[in-house]
C-alpha cells in the first residue's frame, strides 16, 4: 500500500513516498524516497531520492536518480542534483541534458543560475541552436539561455546545417552572441568542396557571410586564395562568392592545367553551383598576371 506525505513550507510543497525528518541544532534534514516531487508553483524538481536541508523554509537540497526539473522556460534531466534554493542556483551530474524552446545542451555536468538563466558546462559537451541549425562539440561552455551569449573554449568543431549542406567551423576558443560567432586560435571553415583557415574567424549567420583575419588563406577547387583579410558569402550553406581584401593574392589551375596568378590590393571572385569560379574581378593596381607560364606586367 502507499504511503503519500506531503509537507508544506513557505514557498514549496513537498511530496514523497517515504520521509523521515531527523532533527538537528538549528536546522532539520528530510530523508525521503520514492516519486519525489518539489515545486513552488515555478520549479517543479522531480527524482528517485532526497535529502532535503530544512532550518526555516528549505534551503538545499541533494536529488537523486531520474532527476526533473522543469522551468518555466526550461527542463533538466540528469542523475543527480544538488539545489540551492536560498541563492536559486543549481549543480547537475551524470549525464545532464537542459532543453528549453530553441536549445538543447548534454554535458557531463552544468551549473544553473536561476535569476540570470545562465550556465557553466563541464565535459564532453554538445550544445544545439534549433533554429539556427547550429551544432558545437567542445569541453567548456559558460552561456546565457536569456541574452544568447555565452564563451566556449576547447572546442572540437562547430556545424551549421541546412538539408544535406553543412558548413564545419573549427577553432580553440569561441564568442557567441544571438547573430554572430567570433572564433581564435587556428580557425578553420570548410563547405563540401572549400576551406579557409587564419587566426580569427567571424561568421553572421543569417547573412552566411564568414570573415576570415590574421594571415588567412582559402583553398577552393582548384585553386586558393590570400590577402590580410577574407570575405566568403555562402548561401543555402554552399559558397556564392568570395572577396580578398589587401594584399591579395589568388592562384587557379585552368582546365588546362595552367597556372594563373593575381595580385592586386582587393580580388572578387563568383563561383558556381560546382564551386568553380565563374566570374573573377581584380581592383586597385593589378601588378602581374603569370598566364599560360608567362609574366604580363601592367
Amino acid at each position: 500500500m502507499r504511503i503519500l506525505f506531503i509537507l508544506f513550507f513557505l514557498k514549496f510543497s513537498y511530496e514523497a513516498d517515504f520521509v523521515k525528518i531527523i532533527p538537528q541544532k538549528n536546522f532539520e534534514i528530510i530523508v525521503a524516497r520514492g516519486n519525489i516531487d518539489l515545486n513552488d508553483g515555478k520549479t517543479f524538481i522531480r527524482g528517485d531520492s532526497a535529502l532535503i536541508f530544512r532550518s526555516y523554509d528549505i534551503d538545499s537540497g541533494l536529488i537523486y536518480g531520474n532527476v526533473n526539473i522543469k522551468g518555466e522556460e526550461i527542463e533538466i534531466n540528469c542523475g543527480r542534483a544538488k539545489y540551492n534554493f536560498l541563492k536559486e542556483e543549481a549543480e547537475f551530474f551524470d549525464k545532464v541534458s537542459v532543453n528549453t524552446e530553441d536549445k538543447i545542451v548534454i554535458s557531463d555536468y552544468i551549473k544553473y543560475f536561476v535569476k540570470t538563466s545562465s550556465s557553466i558546462a563541464k565535459g564532453e559537451i554538445f550544445i544545439e541552436d534549433k533554429k539556427e541549425g547550429l551544432k558545437v562539440y567542445c569541453k567548456e561552455a559558460n552561456y546565457n539561455f536569456k541574452n544568447k551569449r555565452g564563451n566556449l573554449k576547447n572546442i572540437e568543431r562547430l556545424e551549421i546545417l541546412s538539408e544535406d549542406k553543412k558548413i564545419t567551423l573549427y577553432g580553440n576558443k569561441m564568442e557567441i552572441t544571438p547573430e554572430t560567432l567570433y572564433l581564435n586560435n587556428e580557425v578553420k571553415i570548410e563547405s563540401e568542396k572549400e576551406k579557409g583557415e587564419g587566426d580569427t574567424l567571424i561568421y553572421i549567420q543569417k547573412e552566411e557571410i564568414g570573415y576570415l583575419k590574421g594571415n588567412p588563406i582559402f583553398y577552393f577547387e582548384k585553386g586558393s586564395a590570400k590577402g590580410d583579410e577574407i570575405e566568403i558569402k555562402f548561401k543555402d550553406k554552399k559558397i556564392e562568392s568570395g572577396k580578398i581584401k589587401g594584399n591579395s593574392q589568388i592562384e587557379i589551375l585552368t582546365e588546362k592545367e595552367e597556372k594563373v596568378i593575381i595580385n592586386t590590393s582587393i580580388i572578387e571572385s563568383f563561383f558556381d553551383e560546382e564551386g568553380k569560379i565563374k566570374i573573377l574581378k581584380g581592383f586597385e593596381k593589378i601588378n602581374g598576371i603569370l598566364f599560360l607560364n608567362k609574366i604580363k606586367n601592367e
